[in-house]
């Protein structure tokens, strides 16, 4: 009986090892992913385990072994998260690409939420939980002590030794985002230092111009024109820009330069050649040319001012005369607390307070981002309704969504029209804004 007591108290931290590496091991056979990308997220975690195993050497006062299980917890947990999402990722999209690792550095807490709660799957989510229990509750039946000194020490070489030589193989995707990390650090960092003397580089020092008034530039959020009426849309969602008709020039062949707002952003503003690569630090911001030119430059936008990082199209605002973002909660909350239309108010201030030869102004919006329903206020004109399939085959959004797997399920139709209607509300809401400017 003596002898069966101390087999099981010796045998839960192989038990232990078992759990955690088989629980990471199946991610291969829930998501297609390749094997050196397991073997890296293998060898990652098997350094906590060794180090946590080093800790349980010998017994250690209640409350700090408390603190070292919980501090174990935590790391193992986290590197579940990652290869999770990573393992997911890579399943519905495809290979981490520089693209992906830059669209984190760029993001804010909101956009992070809208994106695990909207597109990860329910197996990814299941399995990150089901695991960190798994791990969590192995961890904390662990006795005081693990047994043999002689036995933990080989576990411990096993351990460094496999995890040093699994990670090393594997770290290919650890390597890009070190990468890119480091790379979207220093460009921004050289782009603040590299404003003065840049026209001079450039050969455009001497830039002059003998305009005089008010420019006003209008940068909309994730909006596609097959949404606006004004462009043939099903909906009339544009009525207040449609009336203006006869005074616009309608582009018929504009498009974005990339699928998300910063790089976008800052290829519109600055002289960008798409053929050229150069890095940012080493191209005319318009921000920098106008003021050079002898206009006053006002940046109002709604969006945040930075992601995780700082972002490449702060950095370009913080050239302006005057920088304002309104909405203090942005990025920080799916909530919005102030609307666009209170840039029109500013607007109006800025206009009125001091009189200016040249005059530059952006507003930047943020109705028609993601999520969608959010970004126009309660009180804002009727919400779109009576959703049918005429509209699906007009609507960019509708053909999308039509291609999505649970475009199967009733609950998951009835998301997508909501969606649908939500976005033409916001197109909606941007036009009053547009028009309001005008």
């Amino acid at each position: 009986m003596e002898q069966q007591t101390r087999a099981l108290i010796r045998w839960p931290w192989t038990t232990h090892i078992v759990v955690v590496f088989l629980s990471l091991a199946s991610l291969g056979l829930l998501f297609d992913i390749e094997l050196w990308t397991l073997g890296f997220y293998l060898g990652i975690a098997a350094l906590p385990v060794s180090g946590f195993t080093l800790a349980c050497r010998k017994a250690r006062p209640k409350k700090l072994l408390w603190v070292a299980k919980s501090g174990y917890i935590g790391s193992l947990t986290g590197i579940v998260a990652l290869a999770t999402l990573h393992s997911d990722n890579v399943n519905s999209y495809g290979p981490l690409l520089a693209a992906t690792v830059g669209a984190i550095l760029q993001t804010d807490s909101s956009e992070a939420i809208s994106y695990l709660l909207n597109h990860v799957s329910l197996t990814a989510f299941l399995y990150a939980t089901l695991t960190s229990t798994l791990i969590a509750i192995t961890t904390f039946v662990l006795p005081p002590t693990l047994g043999s000194t002689r036995i933990l020490s080989w576990h411990i070489m096993i351990l460094l030794v496999g995890g040093v030589i699994l990670s090393a193989l594997g770290s290919e995707d650890a390597r890009l985002i070190y990468q890119e990390t480091v790379g979207y650090s220093r460009t921004l960092s050289a782009f603040g230092e590299s404003r003065v003397g840049i026209l001079k580089r450039s050969g455009l020092q001497d830039i002059t111009t003998d305009f005089e008034g008010d420019l006003v530039v209008i940068m909309g959020e994730s909006t596609s024109r097959h949404h606006l009426g004004l462009y043939g849309y099903v909906r009339n969602t544009t009525p207040r820009l449609e009336s203006r008709r006869d005074e616009l020039f309608i582009y018929e062949d504009v498009i974005a330069t990339h699928s998300h707002t910063v790089q976008s952003f800052s290829d519109s503003f600055t002289l960008a050649d798409r053929q050229t690569y150069q890095p940012l630090n080493e191209l005319v911001d318009l921000i920098t040319l106008l003021n050079t030119a002898g206009f006053h430059t006002t940046w109002l936008s709604n969006q945040n001012a930075v992601g995780v990082w700082d972002n490449p199209v702060a950095a370009i605002a913080r050239q302006a005369d005057v920088v304002k973002y309104h909405d203090p909660a942005s990025g920080m909350t799916r909530a919005r607390s102030v609307f666009d239309e209170a840039m029109l108010e500013t607007l109006t201030q800025e206009t009125d307070a001091v009189r200016h030869d040249k005059r530059f102004t952006l507003l930047h919006l943020m109705a028609t981002h993601w999520p969608y329903c959010s970004m126009v206020p309660n009180d804002f004109a009727e919400h779109y309704s009576g959703y049918d399939g005429v509209t699906v085959n007009h609507a960019l959004l509708g053909r999308a969504f039509s291609r999505l797997k649970k475009q199967r399920s009733p609950a998951g139709t009835a998301a997508f029209q909501d969606n649908i209607d939500c976005y033409d509300r916001a197109v909606r809401y941007a036009d009053y804004v547009v028009d309001g400017a005008i």
